[in-house]
């Protein structure tokens, strides 16, 4: 898959997360965010030249799981969102 495509399906989890949180369907946000994150870690290159869209993602998931109760799931991403923070 070249970039452009990549970038594309990176993009659209991403926007798919964003509405499925603002229509309040949390448990589908947080396959969006996951398949969003899962994209990114699988393409280092834009990982790496964008590294707060990661951090973005992670922190999202971790509010998407306190909205569902899950806190202590959303601890453990909150906590690894900062130490991707921390790393840059």
């Amino acid at each position: 898959m070249n970039r452009v495509n990549y970038v594309f399906v990176i993009n659209k989890h991403l926007m798919r997360a964003e509405l499925l949180h603002y229509e309040g369907r949390f448990a589908e946000e947080e396959y969006e965010r996951r398949s969003f994150i899962k994209k990114i870690d699988h393409y280092t290159e834009f990982k790496k030249n964008h590294p707060r869209i990661y951090i973005y993602g992670i922190s999202w998931l971790a509010r998407s799981l306190a909205r569902q109760g899950r806190l202590v799931e959303a601890e453990l991403e909150a906590r690894r969102a900062l130490n991707a923070a921390l790393g840059h």
